[in-house]
């Protein structure tokens, strides 16, 4: 059968959501989408060696204790005893064993985005618990939570879990990924997130990565650690970003934001291509800046 424990691993990704192959992990990028890679050996006498690009950190879970680890030409030095798994970070262009901070904020396998990634796992979808005070918005997010459970149901072939905002209890934080419709003055659950989101929101604009925007008819829609868990994903005011329009060949059927968008929106913007008309979108950086 195959071998499970290599000595040779030839590892190369773009994105933290395929991070491993065999003994070999990547836990950082210097910078998503780029191409990265790893190649690390193992001989006989227990000694690694590694050599990257584009990564920041990796992990290593090697059958045996590792007599030397070398990476990218570089020894790392080791402590007398090694926990498993192994993991490194590089530093000021130098290798060297070291732990995650866990309220370090960072993209990390299954935390890294985009938009739709939060879909591929256990989520909550969690409805407004309040009106806006604007018509039109509460119009647009009332049409598109229709649009996604008909969409849900027509193309995932299931009911989605939903709760109002003020309905969400500790257990849903511990096991879902948040789906948050809404604004804060019309979502409780998400005016207690603002706080620790990159967005500043008042009741005429909102700001968002240095720009301000009319609150009447837009909206931020962003894929962002949890504040309230941040082992998890909040999303605000999308679901999947195909939409009907990419449904003709399953070859469409793939991510159409990054993890951040602005969308001008109104009562009757929701269609089968999209949601809203896209002002800006991106991705955010390495720690989700």
């Amino acid at each position: 059968g195959q071998d499970e424990s290599p000595a040779e691993v030839h590892l190369q990704t773009r994105t933290l959501k395929y991070p491993s192959m065999h003994w070999v992990r990547i836990e950082g990028l210097q910078r998503h989408w780029d191409d990265s890679r790893v190649d690390a050996m193992r001989d006989e006498q227990g000694n690694i060696s590694l050599t990257t690009r584009g990564v920041t950190a990796l992990s290593l879970t090697p059958k045996t204790q590792p007599r030397t680890i070398t990476v990218d030409g570089m020894n790392v030095a080791l402590p007398a005893q090694l926990d498993s798994p192994i993991t490194l970070r590089r530093s000021d262009n130098a290798w060297q064993v070291a732990d995650f901070d866990a309220n370090e904020l960072r993209k990390r396998p299954g935390l890294q985005g985009p938009i739709d990634d939060a879909f591929t796992g256990p989520f909550l979808m969690i409805t407004t618990d309040r009106p806006s005070g604007k018509q039109a918005i509460d119009a647009w997010v009332q049409n598109e939570v229709e649009y996604l459970q008909r969409r849900w149901r027509a193309v995932f072939r299931g009911h989605i879990r939903f709760k109002s905002a003020d309905e969400v209890s500790p257990a849903d934080l511990e096991q879902y990924h948040l789906l948050v419709w809404g604004t804060p003055t019309s979502n409780s659950l998400l005016q207690r997130m603002l706080p620790q989101l990159p967005l500043k929101w008042a009741e005429d604009e909102f700001e968002f990565n240095g720009q301000r925007y009319a609150t009447a008819d837009h909206m931020p829609v962003l894929i962002y650690p949890n504040p309230l868990n941040p082992n998890r994903y909040v999303v605000l005011n999308s679901g999947p970003t195909f939409r009907d329009a990419h449904d003709r060949t399953n070859s469409l059927q793939n991510p159409k934001l990054p993890d951040w968008a602005v969308l001008k929106v109104s009562a009757d913007s929701t269609n089968q291509r999209q949601a809203g008309e896209v002002q800006a979108a991106g991705f955010f950086d390495e720690s989700w800046q």
